[in-house]
């Protein structure tokens, strides 16, 4: 089929004016009015509203009339996509099931905790209808299978490419990684590279000034293969994103967004939720053997005793040589309080005791410090530092296939709508 797209701007105001409840024949046929033709199948100006509805609805805003004009033709954008990728399944067979259907509706009614109100009768209650939401799973569904089916047997990532990232990784250990989130949108054409990134930079002032949830808008709008799960990336490290995006991420503040990224033959959202050295242990996982001498004392012992009791501090600090000589002192002064607190994690240690032992070598007593209950000193007998290793090769191999598989199913959608005839009137 050639490509053959016809904008006809005829204004958006009039697929949202009527009500749909109790309409009166003039809005029936505005319900019924076409605003998009996808091959042989239409989109009504119903679905488009209905889609716009749910949008708002997840997004947690009002459904003005202004703002759905304002968002319509992205919206329209992510309608005619699903229709495209139905029609690919449909011509390989692939179909979605009503079982399949309402295992995930019942998965949305559990993550969002419907439970006194039943989920249908929630969207009810808001003018929108379950089918709605099914249309978009069932697009979902039937592109995963899609694209698994098609795919995936082609797809091959061989030793070699596993050592290189591998050795990537090694190398990347100490440096920044992210844990983003994305909307990506792609450019079909040069000629749309200007009207997408005016899209982009609206999806990123509704983030910004609005608070329209990233994850809503990802599942709603993005292109990348982690639009189902509300763009996440899980973590990610600077060698595995472009130069432009991860300079991008590094110039973020949790929980900030990026302007749009010129990024793979579209345009990069980009959202940083947390910022962490890569293959650096948490020193919080460092286990430490402690060994504790108290030299009892109370808020109302006397001021001559306590210095005495720092002195004594001191002298021992001065001549304990080792773990063996703590123990012995420490059941001297008082076993019920002084002697050996086992093997413990740094991170399980009040922020007090946590910075008296985190620099502490092994076998040096810390500092005196007055507790509530007295003069304490700590000695560090033994310390275990958590290991990083690198991931096995089995692990990098479904990374990278997992790369790949979004890439050519980006490119396969791209494909499609290169090809299709689409005439929208909105």
């Amino acid at each position: 089929m050639r490509v053959h797209r016809v904008i006809c701007r005829l204004g958006l105001a009039a697929a949202f004016a009527a009500p749909l409840a109790g309409a009166a024949p003039a809005a029936v046929q505005e319900v019924e009015r076409i605003v998009a033709v996808v091959n042989d199948e239409v989109i009504s100006a119903f679905d488009l509203e209905q889609r716009l509805r749910l949008l708002m609805l997840l997004s947690g805003r009002r459904s003005s009339s202004a703002d759905m004009q304002r968002i319509a033709p992205q919206v329209l954008g992510r309608l005619i996509d699903e229709r495209l990728r139905l029609q690919e399944a449909k011509r390989y067979n692939i179909s979605v099931s009503e079982n399949e259907l309402d295992r995930e509706v019942a998965d949305i009614e559990k993550r969002n905790k419907f439970s006194a109100v039943p989920f249908q009768e929630f969207l009810k209650a808001r003018n929108i209808s379950l089918a709605t939401v099914k249309s978009q799973l069932r697009s979902e569904l039937a592109w995963t299978k899609l694209v698994s089916q098609r795919l995936r047997q082609t797809m091959t990532i061989s030793d070699d490419e596993v050592d290189e990232e591998l050795k990537r990784i090694k190398a990347s250990q100490g440096m920044p990684e992210y844990l983003a989130s994305e909307i990506f949108l792609v450019v079909e054409s040069t000629s749309k590279d200007a009207v997408m990134r005016q899209n982009a930079m609206q999806l990123v002032k509704q983030i910004r000034e609005e608070g329209t949830d990233f994850a809503t808008l990802a599942r709603q709008f993005s292109d990348g293969s982690t639009a189902a799960r509300g763009g996440d990336m899980g973590w990610v490290q600077q060698h595995q994103l472009t130069t432009e995006v991860a300079a991008a991420l590094d110039a973020l503040a949790p929980g900030q967004v990026s302007d749009p990224i010129p990024s793979n033959g579209g345009y990069l959202i980009a959202y940083l939720r947390e910022r962490r050295l890569r293959m650096v242990a948490n020193p919080d996982n460092t286990k430490v053997a402690l060994k504790q001498i108290i030299l009892p004392a109370s808020a109302t012992t006397p001021k001559e005793e306590s210095q005495v009791h720092l002195a004594l501090a001191e002298t021992i600090r001065s001549t304990v040589t080792d773990c063996d000589d703590m123990t012995r002192v420490a059941t001297e002064i008082d076993p019920s309080t002084s002697g050996d607190l086992g093997t413990v994690r740094l991170g399980d240690l009040p922020p007090d005791l946590r910075r008296m032992v985190r620099d502490l070598p092994v076998g040096t007593i810390s500092a005196p410090t007055q507790t509530k209950l007295g003069v304490l000193l700590l000695m560090v007998c033994d310390r275990v530092e958590p290991k990083v290793n690198l991931p096995d090769h089995e692990r990098v191999r479904r990374r990278l296939l997992g790369k790949k598989f979004e890439l050519l199913s980006r490119r396969y959608l791209r494909d499609l709508r290169r090809i299709a005839y689409v005439d929208t009137r909105i």
